[in-house]
This record gives structure tokens, C-alpha cells and sequence, in this order.
């Protein structure tokens, strides 16, 4: 059976006397699990003449009191030479779709948030397309400051002018509001927002290393009839090369 979640365990070197001998992962706490919740618990113990570890006691724990008990039973199964020691047990949930929905969002959220707070350059590379023929290409050079777009064309071909972006000078990115309620996983696992009442769907890809999300794909799709014409509007946006800054 394929197991939901993935526990990474960083064991960091213990004291002069004391070494990591065996390592065996601890379970994840299901109340952690339904939270989506992640943390560490760094253990100090005296190892005896057996390599059990004794006189247990937790030195730093985040957050506090959650993965206490299943660290310590962790530390129970593992053997080390005699002496003094420290462990270090980090709980990582490599699998974010483990998650509930709920508890995920708000994960999700989260790094959206962060995104948005923070500052960086993305290349956004536009296409528009009017009744399946080109009316308008561009790349740009997008700056973030803290929510706040700032865009450098770089080359553009319009033809056909009548043809804009509802965001004038601005981006999609910051654009879209988040909102748990339209969010939804994609087939190749990426992240989609929708946007109510719109076409708009923004997508992202999200590391739970980081974490924070990263925009690859925009896109909108129009149909309308005027004075008994057909129009059918696609409009896509890819970004890449993202690159972090130290905001002013």
C-alpha cells in the first residue's frame, strides 16, 4: 500500500559522546496530518551502557507540544554509543494532496500571500488570438514589489489594436484574488485559480520546500456575439525565469 505521506527526518550530529547508530522514521501524528501541520523537536538524552536513550528531554519544539510524544517514541527505537546526545527530528509532509481540502488551502493561501509580499521579476511571454488568428503578441519583463506590478515591454506585434488587457499596464498575477472556494488541482498536479464570474484562470506550481507558489500560466477564453458577429477571444500568458529580490 502505497503510504499518503512522506516523513523526511533530518538527524542532526549529536553531542561529543553520543552517535546516531539506528535511524527509524517516526509515525505523523494524525492531528499534525488533518492540519496539514509541519514542525521539529530537538531531544537531548543520555545514552546507557545498552545505547538506550534515557533522561529525555525536549530542548526546542515548533511548534510547541505538537510532535513531542512521537518524537520521543521515535527516539525510543533508536540506539546510540554511550554518552551524552542530541537528536534533532524534522517533520516534513512532502505529499500537500495528504492534506485535507481545508487544511491544504489554507497552506495554499499562505504562499499565495507570500508571493504577493514579496518582490521579484518574472518574464511574461502574451499571446492573444481573435477568431483563432493572431491580434496580439508580447514580451514583457514583470517587477513585484510587494503586490504592486510594474511592466517592461519588451517586444510586442499587435495587430489588431482593438484587442487589450483588461489589466492595462498592470499583471494577472496580482490581479486575481486568492479564494479557497475556486481553487482546484489541475491533471498534472499544478494549482488553478479561478476567478468568480470570469474567465480568468491563473496557474501555479508549489514547492512545500519553500514554500511558495510560482506562476507558469495564465489563461482567458471569451465568446460573444455583436451586431451578429462571433467573437472568440483566447488570451494566454506563460511566465518563467522568476527571479527573488530583497525588497526596498
Amino acid at each position: 500500500m502505497k503510504l499518503p505521506l512522506v516523513l523526511l527526518i533530518l538527524l542532526l550530529l549529536p553531542a561529543a559522546q553520543a552517535t546516531s547508530v539506528i535511524r527509524i522514521g517516526p509515525a505523523y501524528p494524525q492531528a499534525a496530518i488533518e492540519a496539514c501541520i509541519e514542525g521539529h523537536v530537538r531531544l537531548q538524552f543520555v545514552a546507557d551502557a545498552d545505547g538506550r536513550p534515557t533522561q529525555v528531554s525536549v530542548v526546542e519544539s515548533l511548534p510547541p507540544g505538537v510532535f513531542d510524544a512521537a518524537a520521543e517514541r521515535n527516539l525510543e527505537k533508536m540506539r546510540f554509543e554511550p554518552g551524552v546526545g542530541e537528536e534533532t527530528l524534522q517533520f516534513r509532509i512532502a505529499d500537500l494532496e495528504s492534506c485535507p481540502l481545508e487544511a491544504r488551502c489554507k497552506r495554499i493561501g499562505a504562499a499565495h500571500a507570500n508571493l504577493l509580499n514579496s518582490c521579484f521579476i518574472i518574464r511574461r511571454d502574451l499571446e492573444i488570438q481573435l477568431n483563432g488568428k493572431l491580434a496580439r503578441r508580447e514580451q514583457a519583463a514583470v517587477t513585484y514589489e510587494r503586490g504592486v506590478a510594474t511592466v517592461e515591454v519588451l517586444d510586442s506585434e499587435i495587430v489588431e489594436k482593438r484587442i487589450q488587457l483588461d489589466s492595462g499596464e498592470g499583471d494577472m498575477i496580482g490581479d486575481i484574488a486568492f479564494d479557497c472556494g475556486r481553487l482546484h488541482i489541475a491533471d498534472d498536479g499544478r494549482y488553478e485559480l479561478h476567478v468568480a464570474d470570469e474567465p480568468d484562470v491563473l496557474r501555479f506550481e508549489y514547492d512545500p520546500a519553500n514554500p511558495t507558489l510560482t506562476p507558469v500560466e495564465w489563461r482567458a477564453e471569451i465568446r460573444e456575439r455583436f451586431l451578429f458577429k462571433k467573437f472568440h477571444i483566447v488570451a494566454s500568458a506563460t511566465y518563467t525565469d522568476l527571479q527573488t529580490q530583497s525588497c526596498p
